[in-house]
């Protein structure tokens, strides 16, 4: 029983993409470049946060 459950979880995973792009009413290649944009987003969005954080300790330490 484990087996099938674990092969329909995996045949899901497989189709959920297309899926929701049927669903929601786009098309796979546009669902591509939003997750792009979300991707790039969360990347910029981090290494601002670790310019930020590496500043913030820089100011903090004391100098020799």
């Amino acid at each position: 029983m484990s087996e099938l459950k674990e092969e329909v979880a995996v045949a899901a995973a497989k189709a959920s993409p297309p899926v929701l792009a049927f669903w929601s009413g786009l098309t796979v290649h546009d669902l591509v470049g939003w997750m792009t944009v979300a991707y790039l987003a969360l990347q910029t969005a981090h290494l601002l946060w670790k310019w930020r954080r590496a500043a913030q300790k820089a100011r903090c330490e004391p100098s020799s």
